[in-house]
């Protein structure tokens, strides 16, 4: 099990308006050229969302924009852009622009792929105005499907590799998903954490507890493990303190958003 922490993204708004001419790409076939990818952008608001602009975070990418959304809840935009990181700069929604001071909203697109960035969820109020980016692989992938079969056909969408044949995992539909592996020929065994989303996330920390007969220190285990988009790594190993009898323990952690 694992407590998330769910990054709220701020952004600075000023009273404005815009206006976009991008055109939605059609579902129709499409090459991508070297080294290109598919981002996949979903925009979630229940007013129309204008002038969506996203900056490259690498050499040799290039800024890119999204249709306008009409304002009827969830909008997907798939635009071909050379593979990399890419970050979230600007939008309009409820007459306030929405300025990132920050990296935020940011996903990394693989080369032949559809990568998925999140749901971009703007709300405006009273307090002030701020944007969530949230993780529904599920409901990205019924819109995709419904919105763009033909290209979801022909690309796959980007994922993390999971966990080996018979081993449980946690659900790929959190952002972390974990397993533990036996390890071979010894009686140990390993803590794999799976990051699962397009953006990184940082591990701050596992708490091993109920422990019986585990050679380790139980307790809080103080982690700074960043996990790059769809990274999957062996963070902890465990053992029994007596090999002759059996061990037994449980684990979570806390994680937060890099992006």
């Amino acid at each position: 099990m694992s407590d998330s922490w769910l990054g709220i993204l701020t952004l600075l708004a000023l009273v404005t308006s815009a206006c976009s001419e991008v055109q939605p790409l059609p579902d129709a076939p499409l090459q991508l050229a070297p080294g290109q990818g598919l981002a996949a952008v979903v925009m979630d608001a229940p007013g129309p969302v204008l002038g969506i602009e996203y900056a490259a975070k690498f050499k040799g990418g290039t800024d890119f924009a999204v249709p306008d959304t009409r304002g009827d809840g969830l909008a997907l935009a798939l635009v071909p852009v050379v593979a990399g990181r890419y970050c979230l700069q600007h939008f309009v929604f409820d007459n306030n622009a929405f300025e990132s001071s920050q990296e935020l909203g940011c996903l990394t697109v693989l080369p032949g792929h559809i990568t998925y960035g999140g749901h971009i969820v703007p709300e405006s109020g009273a307090d002030g105005s701020v944007t969530d980016q949230q993780f529904r692989p599920t409901e990205f992938l019924a819109a995709l499907h419904q919105q763009y079969p033909k290209l979801a056909t022909a690309y796959p969408v980007a994922a993390a590799g999971g966990p080996p044949a018979g081993v449980q995992a946690t659900p790929d539909t959190q952002e972390l998903s974990t397993w533990i592996q036996d390890i071979p020929d010894s009686r140990s065994q390993a803590i794999y954490i799976q990051n699962n989303t397009g953006w990184v996330m940082h591990l701050t920390r596992i708490r091993i507890y109920l422990c019986s007969n585990v050679e380790q220190t139980c307790g809080l285990h103080p982690m700074d493990v960043a996990l790059a988009p769809f990274e999957t790594r062996q963070v902890l190993e465990l053992s029994p303190a007596d090999p002759a009898a059996a061990y037994a323990y449980r684990y979570d952690f806390n994680y937060e958003r890099v992006d």
